[in-house]
């Protein structure tokens, strides 16, 4: 990791901004749970009455260069100009500034002379150094199996990188001795502050109409489920955990974008098993509102399933840093 090097002895220079910078990220590609923890500190910090944006690059978008997707009061463009993750963020928070640009200093510049935001997220942060970051906070899957670095596994580094972290979030957290083995890894390579996360859902939501019903009717209802997803197994688990019959669960690929043929294969499944409900995924949701599917996706029962951080342990510490950095 050359690159890497680089940066640490001060060869290649990052570039601050005027306001806090919190960046969250991590070593393994994709399915580690970055969205909603991104989600839980936007919440945070809005809900104090900051100005906040939410920096991207906007992964699989089909624009390039800047693209403000929303300015705080307005949401421009779709899901496809300007990255799935942003649009839902966008959806989520409307009163915060997400900006989308493959070059995130110039998103930050552009955020804070623009925008006047009292602190920004940078999503998906940790590799991108040229921004100086005042908090690295790296989410790591604890289920997930060290399969080595790309391209044989999903590492994007080795582990030794977690040294410039400042804080660990362990997610899923379900307190397994499997639980305890990556924490073991991480803390050789590390002194970050570690706190413990789990995601839970309690309801569940009408596509079309936003209606929120408790996440109880899904007990012994016969559903059938689709997502694009990086860790579909985490969406099967919160569906049978919650005691949903799953006749059949449909995965695509990471920030899939859906065709006619995708929904069509969906919903001729649905009239086979003759299910209650169709769910989804919020983040597979924003993909689905494309007026070339609208014919098909109508035709479904189709309800989306919201999931929350929850914190496990550590969460007034994490909190109380966070508060640090803003203020």
């Amino acid at each position: 990791m050359l690159r890497n090097y680089f940066y640490d002895v001060k060869i290649f220079k990052t570039t601050s901004v005027a306001v806090p910078v919190i960046s969250v990220g991590n070593i393994v590609a994709g399915g580690t749970g970055k969205t909603p923890h991104v989600a839980y500190i936007v919440d945070v910090l809005c809900s104090a009455g900051k100005n906040v944006a939410i920096i991207s690059r906007g992964y699989k978008r089909s624009t390039k260069g800047t693209f403000v997707v929303s300015d705080g009061k307005n949401i421009y463009g779709t899901a496809t100009e300007c990255g799935d993750e942003p649009y839902f963020l966008a959806q989520k928070f409307p009163e915060a500034i997400v900006i989308v640009d493959e070059h995130r200093v110039r998103a930050a510049r552009i955020a804070v002379e623009q925008y006047c935001v009292d602190a920004i997220i940078m999503d998906d942060g940790f590799q991108h150094r040229t921004l100086h970051r005042d908090l690295d906070i790296v989410v790591l899957d604890t289920t997930y199996k060290d399969d080595g670095l790309i391209p044989s596994g999903n590492r994007r580094e080795p582990w030794s990188s977690l040294h410039r972290s400042n804080i660990v979030i362990f997610s899923r957290w379900n307190g397994t001795t499997n639980n305890d083995a990556i924490i073991l890894c991480a803390k050789k390579h590390t002194s970050a502050m570690i706190v413990k996360t789990k995601f839970e859902t309690t309801s569940i939501r009408n596509f079309y109409t936003n209606e929120m019903k408790p996440i109880e009717l899904l007990q012994n209802a016969v559903v059938v489920a689709f997502c694009g997803i990086g860790n579909p197994d985490s969406f099967f688990t919160i569906l049978a955990n919650n005691g949903a019959m799953v006749k059949e669960f449909i995965p695509f690929s990471d920030h899939h974008y859906f065709s006619e043929n995708d929904i069509k294969c969906v919903l001729h499944i649905m009239k086979e098993k003759k299910v209650t409900y169709v769910l989804t995924t919020e983040k597979d949701a924003v993909r689905l509102v494309d007026s070339t599917l609208r014919q098909y996706i109508e035709q479904m029962p189709l309800w989306i399933l919201p999931i929350e951080t929850v914190f496990v342990e550590g969460e007034e510490l994490f909190l109380q840093e966070l508060q640090k950095i803003v203020s």
